[in-house]
């Protein structure tokens, strides 16, 4: 895959200063004619490469990238637990999460976080159908990825950093949560 990729990432650089009279300027001043605009913004087969490399990267290389991520955190809590030592590296504190905590809605989801014997969950609710609830691990304060889930979520917060809305990252896209609890 990394050798299409490039090879792809060279064709596309290639066509652009063989057919377009702005590359050179755009390349190496920054300054963006108007013709360039009307290149990213209009032109069908450029959409089109984008929307291939946004399929390749968002809806395969990204989540197969978390799930191994989320894996290897289990592997090496059960690691820890196999040879009796603390894990302190992926053992979070869950009283330093305690914003995570909630209920988010939108108009066709509800999401709860919620403490189980010391772990945050994510219950994601949608259309009268309830999925399996997946551990959360935290990256920061206000993002995180939760098992077996391909989104990356993150936190609004307000003001007073207090949590507003959860967003769900994923394939491009952004889904809003507003904190109802």
């Amino acid at each position: 895959m990394n050798n299409e990729w490039k090879t792809q990432s060279i064709s596309n650089v290639k066509n652009l200063s063989e057919s377009k009279n702005w590359f050179s300027k755009w390349l190496n001043t920054y300054q963006f004619p108007e013709e360039a605009y009307d290149y990213f913004i209009n032109d069908p087969y450029y959409l089109n490469q984008v929307s291939f490399h946004s399929i390749i990267l968002f809806d395969n290389l990204l989540p197969n990238t978390q799930r191994i991520r989320n894996r290897s955190i289990q592997v090496h809590r059960k690691i820890s637990i196999y040879f009796h030592q603390e894990d302190t590296l992926l053992n979070y504190p869950v009283d330093q999460y305690k914003h995570y905590l909630g209920s988010y809605q939108s108009e066709t989801v509800s999401i709860r976080i919620e403490n189980r014997d010391n772990k945050l969950y994510f219950i994601w609710t949608e259309k009268d159908f309830n999925y399996p609830p997946a551990e959360i691990f935290p990256i920061s304060k206000t993002c995180f990825t939760a098992m077996d889930n391909n989104g990356f979520y993150y936190l609004r917060l307000d003001a007073n950093n207090n949590v507003v809305k959860l967003v769900d990252s994923y394939a491009g896209r952004k889904d809003e949560y507003i904190k109802i609890e």
